[in-house]
């Protein structure tokens, strides 16, 4: 019968699952991002966030934000640390 102790994992174990999950998360965010600026669909509140920044261009902006977050470059930065590895065994 196998030993289901649970075994710890190496730090090189732990930090390619970090890596992996860093690069799943951040290609799954660029691509619902990317189907929200098709739709002109700013859900996460980019706009509200610019414009409490630059509330001097608000109202000449407003009615452009969608075209404007459409064309918005993105660049998701994901750093992923495990805490506990509890959830991984």
């Amino acid at each position: 019968m196998p030993d289901a102790t649970p075994k710890p994992l190496p730090p090189t174990d732990i930090n390619k699952i970090e890596f992996e999950t860093s690069d799943y998360l951040k290609q799954q965010l660029s691509s619902t991002l990317r189907k929200l600026q098709e739709q002109k669909a700013d859900i996460c509140g980019f706009g509200r966030i610019y414009f409490q920044h630059h509330p001097d261009e608000e109202q000449q902006l407003k009615e452009q934000w969608g075209q404007m977050f459409q064309h918005a470059k993105i660049d998701v930065q994901v750093k992923a640390v495990i805490v506990s590895k509890g959830m991984l065994i």
